[in-house]
């Protein structure tokens, strides 16, 4: 059970059993109704809530794996595996997945206040795209029932409920340059730690899209950080880091290295910067940047981000840690 997720697992030898999706219970049973906050109408292709469920989720823990036939990959486009467990606020529960054996997104709970009408699952990156060249891949979902339907993290009564299946999606890219996506930032508010101290998950009055970071497009010069970047950890405090003890490695990281350039584009098309801010275009987030000198060396310390309405009064970002690299001399 150990390797239950990964590409060698034998289900049919371990006594797995089989069934279609989508899976679901409400009480103990297949549910004759959409349960949790879905209406009749949401078969797609928004919400896919109310498609009606085949088989019993009989445990509270659901552990599925399977290896699928891909269609091939098109130039242009993009692919992201979805979950289909309700796109309203307290629909789903928390969900773990795996691709061919390494984890591909984890969402510890059910959608919270702000995350009405947001797909659930993750988007096939580079890291996983050549998984899915090949043709075939393993997917290995973890799952659990909840208790209720709020997004409240206490239930008000015990109703066992919880539905899931997972579709994969193909989306053809609009004709967007890099230009555009960099003058993105001036026009999409952001996510950022000042934005996520004013959140608290159980004061419904508070509104998610005050407090955004907003950059209004002039580039602020920071000659310190210019050049590029090694990533080699990640902290929880900045305070914690000690680079004489053995460094682990970094999950799900954005980048391995990233050049820092005057103007404030980088190395990576979807980031951008300006003083002590690095901008992330990808999930729109505003991620704090600090120097800081640990014995003879001065260390980039980044944000890692992951800000939501989800969060608890007392979340924090963790930190990345980068070592600057050095400058190739010509002669």
């Amino acid at each position: 059970m150990e390797n239950w997720f990964t590409t060698n697992f034998d289900s049919t030898s371990a006594g797995w059993k089989t069934g279609k999706s989508p899976f679901g219970n409400y009480q103990g049973k297949i549910p004759d109704r959409p349960i949790t906050k879905c209406s009749a109408g949401c078969t797609g292709p928004g919400c896919y809530g109310a498609t009606p469920i085949n088989t019993l989720w009989e445990k509270e823990v659901l552990l599925m794996q399977g290896t699928f036939k891909i269609p091939p990959i098109k130039e242009g486009h993009r692919y992201r595996l979805r979950v289909n467990s309700g796109e309203h606020v307290g629909a789903g529960g928390g969900h773990l997945i795996y691709i061919n054996g390494k984890e591909l997104v984890e969402a510890k709970q059910g959608g919270g206040r702000g995350s009405g009408g947001r797909p659930k699952g993750g988007y096939i990156t580079q890291e996983f795209l050549e998984d899915f060249r090949r043709g075939e891949v393993t997917i290995a979902v973890k799952t659990f029932l909840r208790n209720n339907d709020k997004y409240s993290t206490m239930p008000s009564s015990r109703i066992p409920q919880g539905k899931i299946s997972i579709h994969l999606d193909e989306q053809k890219l609009p004709p967007m340059g890099d230009r555009l996506v960099f003058q993105s930032a001036k026009v999409v508010p952001m996510l950022s730690s000042n934005w996520q101290a004013k959140q608290d998950p159980e004061v419904a009055e508070n509104d998610p899209n005050e407090n955004r970071f907003r950059y209004d497009g002039k580039f602020v010069p920071n000659s310190n950080i210019n050049g590029s970047w090694k990533l080699i950890a990640q902290v929880t405090e900045i305070s914690e880091f000690d680079p004489t003890k053995k460094l682990g490695p970094v999950r799900n990281a954005p980048f391995s290295t990233i050049s820092l350039r005057n103007g404030g584009q980088t190395s990576e098309t979807t980031w951008a910067w300006s003083g002590d801010t690095l901008m992330d275009l990808n999930r729109y987030q505003a991620l704090k940047m600090k120097l800081k000198k640990v014995g003879q060396t001065e260390y980039l310390f980044v944000e890692s981000g992951g800000f939501s309405t989800r969060n608890k009064p007392d979340w924090r970002s963790r930190w990345y840690v980068l070592e600057k690299q050095a400058t190739t001399q010509r002669p």
